[in-house]
């Protein structure tokens, strides 16, 4: 099964592989990109209020012009 068919939303994504680790590629709309850094400060609230188990920690990455929200997909805990 591709996981493009197990990904929603309005942002647009994309799947690729950096350093040999699948990540996934969030890009922000309009000028100010907002949801990129809405992940970003997500994951700063909920690394202050759950477990490292309880949510997934998207990064900040500058590409070209627009900044992007990156998160590692790890295949092994998706399936536990």
């Amino acid at each position: 099964m591709s996981p493009n068919s197990t990904v929603g939303g309005d942002l647009n994504k994309k799947w690729t592989i950096l350093n040999g680790v699948r990540m996934l590629v969030k890009s922000g709309t309009g000028f100010v990109n907002q949801e990129v850094y809405n992940e970003v400060i997500a994951t700063h609230l909920h690394k202050r209020l759950l477990t490292d188990t309880d949510y997934v920690p998207y990064s900040l990455h500058q590409k070209e012009s627009a900044p992007t929200a990156r998160v590692r997909i790890c295949w092994a805990k998706m399936r536990s």
